[in-house]
Protein backbone atom coordinates (compact mmCIF):
# COMPACT_ATOMS: atom_id res chain seq x y z
CA UNK A 1 0.00 0.00 0.00
CA UNK A 2 1.09 3.45 -0.87
CA UNK A 3 2.02 6.16 2.09
CA UNK A 4 -1.16 7.82 0.56
CA UNK A 5 -2.98 4.69 1.01
CA UNK A 6 -1.97 4.29 4.76
CA UNK A 7 -3.04 8.34 5.35
CA UNK A 8 -6.26 7.13 3.88
CA UNK A 9 -6.79 4.16 5.45
CA UNK A 10 -5.49 5.77 9.32
CA UNK A 11 -7.97 8.55 8.72
CA UNK A 12 -10.70 6.31 7.92
CA UNK A 13 -10.19 4.57 10.93
CA UNK A 14 -10.91 7.03 13.25
CA UNK A 15 -13.64 8.43 11.36
CA UNK A 16 -15.60 5.23 11.20
CA UNK A 17 -14.48 4.50 15.18
CA UNK A 18 -11.78 1.76 14.50
CA UNK A 19 -9.24 3.80 15.98
CA UNK A 20 -8.14 2.97 19.57
CA UNK A 21 -9.87 6.36 20.82
CA UNK A 22 -9.04 5.97 24.81
CA UNK A 23 -12.40 7.41 27.29
CA UNK A 24 -11.66 10.75 29.31
CA UNK A 25 -11.82 8.91 32.70
CA UNK A 26 -15.10 9.08 34.31
CA UNK A 27 -14.17 11.85 37.20
CA UNK A 28 -13.71 14.52 34.55
CA UNK A 29 -16.83 13.81 32.71
CA UNK A 30 -19.02 14.05 35.68
CA UNK A 31 -16.72 17.45 36.76
CA UNK A 32 -17.88 18.36 33.22
CA UNK A 33 -21.47 17.81 33.53
CA UNK A 34 -21.65 18.87 36.85
CA UNK A 35 -20.20 22.25 35.66
CA UNK A 36 -23.04 23.20 32.43
CA UNK A 37 -25.15 22.30 34.74
CA UNK A 38 -27.04 25.72 36.55
CA UNK A 39 -27.96 24.18 39.60
CA UNK A 40 -24.45 23.21 40.30
CA UNK A 41 -22.02 24.79 43.07
CA UNK A 42 -18.55 24.48 44.67
CA UNK A 43 -20.25 21.93 46.98
CA UNK A 44 -21.20 19.71 43.96
CA UNK A 45 -18.03 19.89 42.13
CA UNK A 46 -16.15 19.12 45.43
CA UNK A 47 -17.99 15.85 45.74
CA UNK A 48 -16.86 14.91 42.98
CA UNK A 49 -13.26 15.87 43.15
CA UNK A 50 -13.05 13.89 46.41
CA UNK A 51 -13.87 10.20 44.71
CA UNK A 52 -10.39 10.52 43.23
CA UNK A 53 -7.47 11.12 45.39
CA UNK A 54 -4.81 11.65 42.90
CA UNK A 55 -7.03 14.89 41.84
CA UNK A 56 -7.78 16.12 44.77
CA UNK A 57 -4.43 16.10 45.88
CA UNK A 58 -4.01 17.92 42.59
CA UNK A 59 -5.86 20.66 43.18
CA UNK A 60 -5.20 21.17 46.61
CA UNK A 61 -1.55 21.14 45.26
CA UNK A 62 -1.93 24.05 42.48
CA UNK A 63 -4.48 26.32 44.58
CA UNK A 64 -1.42 26.64 47.26
CA UNK A 65 0.78 27.14 45.30
CA UNK A 66 2.74 30.76 44.76
CA UNK A 67 1.43 30.51 41.44
CA UNK A 68 -2.00 30.55 42.26
CA UNK A 69 -2.22 30.84 46.57
CA UNK A 70 -4.02 33.89 47.47
CA UNK A 71 -4.22 35.66 51.35
CA UNK A 72 -4.39 32.32 52.92
CA UNK A 73 -4.01 28.50 52.26
CA UNK A 74 -6.91 26.23 51.48
CA UNK A 75 -7.62 23.37 53.35
CA UNK A 76 -9.98 21.55 51.90
CA UNK A 77 -11.54 20.99 47.96
CA UNK A 78 -14.35 23.01 48.71
CA UNK A 79 -12.43 26.13 49.36
CA UNK A 80 -10.07 24.82 46.37
CA UNK A 81 -12.74 24.94 44.01
CA UNK A 82 -14.52 27.95 45.11
CA UNK A 83 -11.51 30.01 45.28
CA UNK A 84 -10.78 28.69 41.70
CA UNK A 85 -14.54 29.11 40.25
CA UNK A 86 -15.88 26.14 38.66
CA UNK A 87 -15.09 26.60 35.10
CA UNK A 88 -11.07 27.25 35.83
CA UNK A 89 -11.46 24.09 37.94
CA UNK A 90 -12.82 22.23 35.16
CA UNK A 91 -9.96 23.23 32.88
CA UNK A 92 -7.21 22.78 35.17
CA UNK A 93 -7.90 19.25 36.05
CA UNK A 94 -8.71 18.03 32.64
CA UNK A 95 -5.69 19.47 31.24
CA UNK A 96 -3.89 17.65 34.07
CA UNK A 97 -5.79 14.51 33.28
CA UNK A 98 -5.78 14.53 29.80
CA UNK A 99 -1.98 15.54 28.65
CA UNK A 100 -0.87 11.96 29.15
CA UNK A 101 -3.82 9.99 27.83
CA UNK A 102 -2.00 8.17 25.17
CA UNK A 103 1.19 5.88 25.63
CA UNK A 104 3.04 3.04 23.76
CA UNK A 105 5.00 0.22 23.96
CA UNK A 106 7.36 1.33 20.80
CA UNK A 107 10.39 3.11 22.06
CA UNK A 108 10.45 4.86 18.65
CA UNK A 109 6.55 5.73 19.14
CA UNK A 110 7.00 6.26 23.19
CA UNK A 111 10.29 8.85 22.38
CA UNK A 112 7.47 10.47 19.87
CA UNK A 113 4.96 10.50 21.89
CA UNK A 114 7.31 12.05 24.82
CA UNK A 115 8.19 14.87 22.54
CA UNK A 116 4.69 15.52 21.73
CA UNK A 117 4.54 15.85 25.10
CA UNK A 118 6.70 18.59 25.86
CA UNK A 119 5.69 20.56 23.36
CA UNK A 120 1.97 20.84 24.08
CA UNK A 121 2.37 21.45 27.93
CA UNK A 122 5.95 24.30 26.11
CA UNK A 123 2.17 25.70 23.97
CA UNK A 124 -0.24 25.22 26.61
CA UNK A 125 2.52 27.14 29.28
CA UNK A 126 2.81 30.33 26.84
CA UNK A 127 -0.81 30.23 25.91
CA UNK A 128 -1.51 30.61 29.07
CA UNK A 129 0.70 33.79 29.89
CA UNK A 130 -0.68 35.23 26.83
CA UNK A 131 -4.18 35.14 27.52
CA UNK A 132 -3.68 37.24 30.80
CA UNK A 133 -2.37 40.22 28.34
CA UNK A 134 -5.51 39.59 26.28
CA UNK A 135 -9.38 41.10 27.99
CA UNK A 136 -11.88 38.57 27.80
CA UNK A 137 -10.04 35.01 27.72
CA UNK A 138 -9.63 32.23 30.65
CA UNK A 139 -5.99 31.86 31.26
CA UNK A 140 -6.60 28.60 31.78
CA UNK A 141 -9.15 27.65 29.26
CA UNK A 142 -6.73 28.76 26.63
CA UNK A 143 -4.14 26.87 28.18
CA UNK A 144 -6.24 23.74 28.05
CA UNK A 145 -6.65 24.23 24.16
CA UNK A 146 -2.88 24.87 23.79
CA UNK A 147 -2.41 21.64 25.59
CA UNK A 148 -4.81 19.96 23.41
CA UNK A 149 -3.75 20.74 20.28
CA UNK A 150 -1.76 18.27 19.28
CA UNK A 151 -4.01 15.01 20.57
CA UNK A 152 -4.29 14.28 17.01
CA UNK A 153 -0.65 13.57 16.77
CA UNK A 154 -0.69 11.86 19.80
CA UNK A 155 -3.34 9.45 18.36
CA UNK A 156 -1.96 8.97 15.15
CA UNK A 157 1.16 7.91 16.49
CA UNK A 158 -0.99 5.21 18.57
CA UNK A 159 -2.11 4.03 15.58
CA UNK A 160 0.99 3.41 13.69
CA UNK A 161 1.91 0.68 15.81
CA UNK A 162 0.17 -1.04 13.48
CA UNK A 163 2.16 0.28 10.43
CA UNK A 164 6.02 -0.62 10.60
CA UNK A 165 6.12 0.65 7.44
CA UNK A 166 5.90 3.82 8.91
CA UNK A 167 6.72 3.33 12.09
CA UNK A 168 10.30 2.49 11.90
CA UNK A 169 11.23 5.53 9.53
CA UNK A 170 11.44 9.11 11.47
CA UNK A 171 10.42 10.73 8.26
CA UNK A 172 7.29 8.55 7.50
CA UNK A 173 6.59 9.36 10.98
CA UNK A 174 6.78 13.17 11.18
CA UNK A 175 5.41 13.34 7.50
CA UNK A 176 2.23 11.39 8.91
CA UNK A 177 1.77 13.40 12.16
CA UNK A 178 2.16 16.66 10.13
CA UNK A 179 -0.65 15.51 7.48
CA UNK A 180 -3.23 13.72 9.76
CA UNK A 181 -3.31 15.68 13.03
CA UNK A 182 -5.05 18.55 12.72
CA UNK A 183 -8.02 16.42 10.49
CA UNK A 184 -7.85 13.45 13.56
CA UNK A 185 -7.27 15.75 16.32
CA UNK A 186 -10.79 17.48 15.36
CA UNK A 187 -12.35 13.69 15.46
CA UNK A 188 -10.76 13.17 18.95
CA UNK A 189 -12.35 15.99 20.36
CA UNK A 190 -15.77 15.42 18.64
CA UNK A 191 -15.76 12.22 20.25
CA UNK A 192 -14.73 13.28 23.22
CA UNK A 193 -18.08 16.16 23.29
CA UNK A 194 -15.65 18.94 23.55
CA UNK A 195 -17.03 22.45 22.59
CA UNK A 196 -15.99 23.75 19.36
CA UNK A 197 -14.26 26.90 20.43
CA UNK A 198 -11.32 24.25 21.65
CA UNK A 199 -12.36 22.02 18.50
CA UNK A 200 -11.29 24.96 16.17
CA UNK A 201 -8.39 25.23 18.38
CA UNK A 202 -7.40 21.59 16.99
CA UNK A 203 -8.63 22.31 13.76
CA UNK A 204 -5.95 25.00 12.90
CA UNK A 205 -3.21 23.66 14.09
CA UNK A 206 0.19 24.93 12.08
CA UNK A 207 -2.58 27.16 9.88
CA UNK A 208 -0.16 29.86 10.53
CA UNK A 209 -1.83 32.37 8.13
CA UNK A 210 -5.53 31.46 9.38
CA UNK A 211 -7.83 34.64 9.69
CA UNK A 212 -10.74 33.46 10.51
CA UNK A 213 -12.97 36.46 11.87
CA UNK A 214 -11.65 40.12 12.87
CA UNK A 215 -11.96 39.43 16.59
CA UNK A 216 -9.36 37.04 17.78
CA UNK A 217 -10.57 34.28 19.40
CA UNK A 218 -8.40 31.25 21.56
CA UNK A 219 -7.23 29.38 18.21
CA UNK A 220 -5.46 32.93 17.53
CA UNK A 221 -3.80 32.83 20.59
CA UNK A 222 -2.68 29.32 21.34
CA UNK A 223 -1.16 29.89 17.18
CA UNK A 224 0.76 32.79 18.11
CA UNK A 225 1.95 31.03 21.44
CA UNK A 226 2.90 27.76 19.19
CA UNK A 227 5.00 29.89 16.79
CA UNK A 228 6.77 31.47 19.40
CA UNK A 229 7.61 28.02 21.47
CA UNK A 230 9.37 26.89 17.99
CA UNK A 231 11.82 30.19 18.39
CA UNK A 232 15.40 29.52 18.42
CA UNK A 233 14.79 25.89 17.19
CA UNK A 234 15.72 24.45 13.31
CA UNK A 235 11.41 25.10 12.66
CA UNK A 236 11.78 28.78 12.63
CA UNK A 237 13.85 28.47 9.24
CA UNK A 238 10.54 27.19 7.06
CA UNK A 239 7.54 28.97 9.76
CA UNK A 240 6.50 32.78 9.07
CA UNK A 241 7.99 35.66 11.55
CA UNK A 242 5.51 36.22 14.60
CA UNK A 243 4.63 39.79 13.18
CA UNK A 244 3.74 38.17 9.96
CA UNK A 245 0.78 35.93 11.38
CA UNK A 246 -2.66 37.34 10.80
CA UNK A 247 -3.24 36.15 14.61
CA UNK A 248 -1.02 38.56 15.91
CA UNK A 249 -1.75 41.82 14.63
CA UNK A 250 -5.25 41.17 16.50
CA UNK A 251 -3.83 40.76 20.11
CA UNK A 252 -2.51 42.83 22.48
CA UNK A 253 0.93 41.55 22.84
CA UNK A 254 3.27 44.31 22.85
CA UNK A 255 6.15 44.67 21.46
CA UNK A 256 8.87 42.15 19.80
CA UNK A 257 12.46 42.04 20.47
CA UNK A 258 15.11 42.25 17.88
CA UNK A 259 15.50 38.06 17.73
CA UNK A 260 11.25 38.04 17.00
CA UNK A 261 10.40 36.90 20.42
CA UNK A 262 7.43 38.05 22.69
CA UNK A 263 8.88 40.57 24.86
CA UNK A 264 6.25 39.69 27.28
CA UNK A 265 6.83 36.18 27.34
CA UNK A 266 10.73 36.81 27.43
CA UNK A 267 9.84 38.66 30.55
CA UNK A 268 7.54 35.99 32.16
CA UNK A 269 9.97 33.20 31.45
CA UNK A 270 9.69 32.16 35.10
CA UNK A 271 5.99 32.15 34.94
CA UNK A 272 5.88 30.09 31.78
CA UNK A 273 7.99 27.46 33.55
CA UNK A 274 6.25 27.33 36.74
CA UNK A 275 2.91 26.26 34.51
CA UNK A 276 5.17 23.85 33.15
CA UNK A 277 5.91 22.57 36.41
CA UNK A 278 1.73 22.42 37.13
CA UNK A 279 1.34 20.41 34.56
CA UNK A 280 3.70 17.85 35.12
CA UNK A 281 6.79 19.30 32.80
Amino acid sequence: MSIAGVYSQIYQNFASGKARLPSIPDVIVKIRDAVRDPNSDARTVSRIIQADPALTAYLLKVVNSPFYRTFSPAKDIKVAVSRMGLGRTRDLLTSYTLRSIYDSNSPVLKKRLDDIRRQSVKTAAISYVLARSCPGFSPDRVMLAGLLQDIGASAVLIELENRPEIAEDANKIRATVSRLSAMVGVLVLKHWKFEEEIIAVVRSREDWMRDHQPAADIADIVLVARLHSYIGTPLMERLPRINEVPAFAKLPLGELTPGQSLKLVVEAQQEVQKVQQLLGA
